[in-house]
C-alpha cells in the first residue's frame, strides 16, 4: 500500500520561516496533493511569508510561546498524517529537539523536523538499517519521499557491534531493501558502517552523500538498539543539519508499510 499524506500540520515559532521549510512544505503538498495547516507560535506574522511560496494553506496564529502540550492539542485538532516542525537556533522561546521528541513520543504518525538554517536539495535520501526486524519498514516512507524529486536512496547498514552475526544480519537486510527499492524503479546505493556510534555514523554518511533527508524510526529501533546512549531518534534530530523524517512504529500498522 502506497504511503498517503492527506493532511499536513506545520508548526513554527520565531520571526522567520526558513527557505527550506517553505521549499519542503511546497514540495510535500504538491507531491501528495495534501492540505496544509500552518500554526505559528509567537507574535511574528509569518502568514505572508508562507503565502509568497505559492502554498494553499490554512493559518492559525497562537500568541504564546511554543509548548509540546499545546502542539499536541493542535495535532488532536487537525489530525494530520504528517507534522512538520521548524526547529529554532535559539530554543529559549522556540522549538528545540527535546520538545519535538516529546511530540514524537505521543504522536503515532510521521514527524519531519527541519533545522532553522541551511539549504537542502531533495535529490538524496539516507536510510540507516540496523539489526532489528522492523528497521526495513522505513523503506516505503523513503520511497514516498523520493518521489518529490526522483531522489536516490542511500541505504547504510549501521551498528556499533562488529561481530559476525550482526554483520550477516545487516548485510541481508540491506540487500533486501535495495532489491525492493530497485524493483520500484528507484536509484539506490548500499554501504556499511560497522562500529562506532550509529547515530554519528548515520549523520556522517548523510553529509558525505550530501543528503537532503534522513528517514529513521522512533520507537522500535530504540527498543532493539540498546547500545545507543539515549534514544536514537533524539540524537539524530538534535545533531542533524538536514531534515529528519521520523516514522513511528505504530504508523507501520496504519499505513500497512511492508517490503
Amino acid at each position: 500500500m502506497a504511503i498517503q499524506i492527506q493532511q499536513i500540520l506545520l508548526l513554527s515559532s520565531g520571526e522567520n520561516l526558513s527557505e527550506q521549510t517553505q521549499k519542503l512544505g511546497l514540495a510535500l503538498t504538491k507531491q501528495f496533493a495534501a492540505k496544509l495547516n500552518f500554526c505559528h507560535f509567537g507574535s511574528g506574522n509569518l502568514q505572508q511569508n508562507l503565502s509568497s511560496s505559492g502554498l494553499d494553506f490554512q493559518f492559525e496564529q497562537l500568541n504564546s510561546s511554543f509548548s509540546a502540550s499545546q502542539a499536541l492539542k493542535l495535532i488532536n485538532k487537525y489530525n494530520p498524517d504528517l507534522v512538520m516542525v521548524q526547529l529554532n537556533a535559539n530554543a529559549k522561546n522556540g522549538i528545540d529537539a527535546k520538545s519535538v521528541f516529546s511530540i514524537i513520543d505521543h504522536f503515532e504518525r510521521m514527524v519531519l523536523t527541519i533545522p532553522a538554517s541551511g539549504n537542502i536539495e531533495l535529490n538524496s535520501i539516507v536510510v540507516p538499517i540496523d539489526t532489528s526486524f522492523e528497521t526495513r519498514q522505513k523503506i516505503p516512507y523513503a520511497l514516498a519521499m523520493s518521489g518529490i524529486s526522483n531522489a536516490t536512496i542511500h541505504v547504510v547498514g549501521v551498528s556499533n557491534d562488529t561481530d559476525k552475526d550482526a554483520e550477516v544480519t545487516i548485510k541481508n537486510y540491506t540487500r533486501q531493501v535495495c532489491n525492493h527499492i530497485q524493483e520500484k524503479g528507484k536509484n539506490c546505493t548500499l554501504d556499511m558502517r560497522m562500529g562506532g556510534n550509529p547515530s554519528e555514523q548515520t549523520l556522517k554518511y548523510a553529509s558525505e552523500k550530501q543528503a537532503g533527508m534522513v528517514v529513521i524510526m522512533s520507537e522500535q529501533e530504540g527498543r532493539f538498539m540498546d547500545f545507543f546512549t539515549g534514544k536514537y531518534s533524539e540524537q539524530i534530530i538534535k545533531n542533524a543539519n538536514i531534515p529528519i523524517l521520523t516514522v513511528h512504529s505504530k504508523d507501520l500498522v496504519v499505513s500497512e508499510a511492508r517490503l
